[in-house]
Order: structure tokens, then C-alpha cells, then sequence
């Protein structure tokens, strides 16, 4: 029980007193093998040397996205990876706080960016699906009458694809204000034209 090393002197002490004798002999072997640096649990202390070469990488590399050339320490980022994707996912994993907290300071993406624009593109094609979908659905109200898309827009969307449509056109209307920040009058007729299309859409 090596736990007991790391408790208070007040409950080291209520721990001998159910078993004095044998207890007291065990507390002496634990504390002559922390003496002499045994190594209680292996996952961390194996943990804790590929973290160290990580670090030196990161101040080497200046990132922490190590290579397939890096064979073990590029397996063991990887492995990292997926115990903080099982955190997300609701799953038991081995990545604790304080292991997810160090990784962190070392500016470890525990997603990586290529993924992240990968999902991202991914999703966006999905809402997009979505929406062309909804239009199929209500192809008739949209595209004869202004005020009917409105209201189904409204009532028919889900949240999620409404945010996202929402999302799309605030864009576009930007886009359309930086184009005709010139006061050019082709721009503004442009603008004018594609915004009435907008409205239709």
C-alpha cells in the first residue's frame, strides 16, 4: 500500500493502529524502498521520461508535433492524443488533470490543426447537405414567395442548421459591404442585385 506514503502523519498513524504489528513493518519496508528511488508505478514514471523528451523536442522544435521519424515518442504523442479524445468521448482514459495541464504549458495541440480544419470542413459540407435538403422540402414556399420562406425558415430549421444559414448570410452581407465601401456605383448595384437574390434564397 504505498498510497499511505503520501498521506497525513494523523492518518499514517489510524492506518498502524488496525493492524500495529504488521503495519508498522510494512510503513518500515515502504519508506526503505522510496529511500533507495523504487518506482511504485510504472505508467507514470514511463510517463513522465517520454513528457521530458517531449519538453526537449518542444525547446528544440519550438512545437510538439513530433514526426513519424521520431518512432517512440511520435507513438507516445499520438497515444496522448487518443486518451484526451476518450475524455471527450465520455470514455475511462489514463489522461488525468495534471498530466493534461502539463502537456498544455507545453503548448500540445491535443487536437491537431489539421484535423480540427479537416472535422470543420467536414461539418460545414454536412450543413450544407442539411440545407439543401430543407430546401427540397419546402422548394415551393421558397421560391415563390419572400415572406413564406421567412416564416418556414423560422419554424421549419433545427437550431443548428438556423445558426448556421444565419452564419452564412451575416458573411455574405459583410462581403457585400467591403465590396461597395468604394461607393462604386457597380459595386452598389451589384450588391443590390445579389443582396434581393440573397433575400430569395
Amino acid at each position: 500500500n504505498p498510497w499511505i506514503l503520501s498521506q497525513s502523519p494523523l492518518q499514517i498513524q489510524l492506518w498502524i493502529a488496525a493492524n500495529p504489528k504488521k503495519r508498522k513493518r510494512d510503513l518500515e519496508r515502504l519508506y526503505q524502498l522510496r529511500a533507495v528511488g523504487f518506482i511504485w508505478d510504472t505508467y507514470e514514471w514511463r510517463w513522465q521520461n517520454m513528457f521530458r523528451q517531449l519538453r526537449t523536442y518542444q525547446q528544440q522544435h519550438g512545437h510538439c508535433n513530433v514526426p513519424s521519424t521520431h518512432a517512440r515518442l511520435g507513438t507516445w504523442v499520438r497515444d496522448q492524443r487518443a486518451e484526451f479524445a476518450k475524455i471527450r468521448a465520455g470514455q475511462a482514459s489514463r489522461m488525468t488533470a495534471s498530466r493534461a495541464r502539463a502537456l498544455s504549458q507545453l503548448g500540445f495541440e491535443f487536437v491537431r490543426r489539421d484535423t480540427r480544419q479537416r472535422q470543420q470542413q467536414q461539418l460545414y459540407l454536412q450543413r450544407i447537405q442539411e440545407y439543401k435538403q430543407f430546401r427540397a422540402k419546402y422548394t415551393s414556399a421558397s421560391s415563390r414567395n419572400t415572406t413564406a420562406t421567412t416564416t418556414v425558415t423560422t419554424s421549419g430549421m433545427d437550431k443548428t442548421l438556423r445558426n448556421f444559414v444565419e452564419r452564412q448570410r451575416r458573411i455574405y452581407r459583410q462581403w457585400l459591404r467591403n465590396q461597395s465601401s468604394g461607393n462604386d456605383s457597380n459595386n452598389t448595384t451589384t450588391a443590390t442585385t445579389t443582396t434581393t437574390t440573397t433575400k430569395r434564397a
